[in-house]
């Protein structure tokens, strides 16, 4: 009876060791969700159409108002024209002259349709967070006829930066000179994805585990007249 009860003992043992073992090599199963991206910083167009004139610069300062990785912009293109735009994204702030920074992310740009048109930034792997800085550039090339590409502006000025004109030595800042104008774009960030979660099983094993652990060691610290007794 004795044999049979210790060899009890021994399975149920093992049983809650291995419950444990489990549930430690499943903590790696893990659930959590992947944040989709969401729209950021929006400055619509007020229609007022700029004309992309060959190697005129524009940038606009826009400022993060959430953290995350940026996953594209989407600029406003009032006519498609016979061109194309070099489009480009740096971090930091505009100076006086311009954006003296490097740029993360650099592509030619073909639009496709008149309005928006997305462009996808989130191979640079640039990473922001609320208030982080960024410049979008915009030059403006022909490639076989004039015009070129038609990009919009908003009258309405973005109160995150200032638009810049560069045109050979001319810099215009085009918000705060009388004009008001701002570049029309919209920002997309995927924000970070949620803490990853022990999978609900692997707690209930985790569990299951020390409770016939703890049960083990509480009926082998009986006394000896009761474990005589029993």
């Amino acid at each position: 009876m004795k044999v049979d009860q210790n060899f009890a003992t021994l399975r149920f043992k093992r049983a809650a060791i291995g419950a444990l073992v489990i549930a430690a090599l499943c903590t790696g199963a893990t659930y959590g969700t992947a944040q989709a991206s969401v729209i950021d910083q929006v400055n619509l167009p007020a229609h007022n159409a700029l004309l992309n004139d060959a190697f005129v610069v524009q940038q606009q300062q826009v400022t993060a108002g959430i953290s995350g990785t940026l996953a594209g912009i989407d600029l406003f293109y009032d006519f498609l024209g016979n061109g194309s735009d070099s489009v480009s994204v740096g971090l930091g702030a505009l100076g006086p002259t311009g954006f003296s920074g490097s740029f993360a992310f650099s592509a030619t740009v073909s639009p496709t349709a008149v309005g928006a048109n997305f462009i996808d930034t989130s191979a640079a792997n640039i990473n922001l967070n609320a208030g982080d800085k960024f410049v979008i550039q915009v030059l403006g090339f022909v490639l076989s006829a004039f015009p070129s590409t038609g990009i919009e502006e908003s009258i309405n000025p973005y109160a995150g930066g200032d638009l810049i004109r560069i045109n050979g030595p001319s810099v215009i800042d085009e918000t705060t000179d009388g004009q008001g104008i701002s570049l029309a774009f919209e920002t997309f960030v995927n924000p970070p994805s949620t803490g990853a979660v022990p999978e609900p099983a692997s707690l209930g094993l985790f569990g299951a585990g020390l409770a016939g652990l703890g049960w083990l060691r509480r009926r082998s610290g009986k006394s000896p007249t009761l474990a005589a007794a029993a």
